[in-house]
């Protein structure tokens, strides 16, 4: 947390600097431009656009088989879960080799063919709940 923190701050100074070539109001303009762009980092949006820019596709038919059933694990293993709000994630894979999974946001699992290639189902549903 003091990283994000720390990572904000510093954004914020340099939007600061940049603004102040423009304008005398530089402080509360800055304050403004950088709850903006958090905002469209934590938006549906901005959960699209990272997609993009990490290479993923959605899953086909067959991969959707597997990593489905491989979260359907991880959900039942955790008894107290809200099924509305984690059981339907977007699932998309990325063409990387080597063996990676990670979230985007709070809607999407991207999941690489290279860790679809190397692993089964219970270490896939391992992997997903980690």
């Amino acid at each position: 947390m003091f990283f994000l923190g720390l990572n904000v701050l510093v954004n914020w100074f340099v939007i600061v600097i940049f603004l102040s070539a423009f304008t005398y109001y530089s402080v509360p303009y800055s304050i403004l431009v950088t709850a903006a762009i958090i905002g469209l980092a934590l938006s549906p949006f901005g959960e699209k656009i990272n997609r993009f820019v990490y290479g993923c596709r959605p899953a086909t038919k067959e991969e959707r088989t597997i990593i489905e059933g491989a979260w359907k694990t991880v959900l039942a293993a955790a008894e107290e879960v809200d099924r509305g709000k984690y059981g339907n994630p977007e699932l998309f894979v990325n063409e990387q080799k080597h063996a990676n999974a990670f979230a985007i946001g709070a809607r999407t699992i991207c999941v690489t063919r290279g860790l679809l290639s190397v692993v089964n189902q219970n270490e896939l549903a391992g992997i997903l709940a980690h």
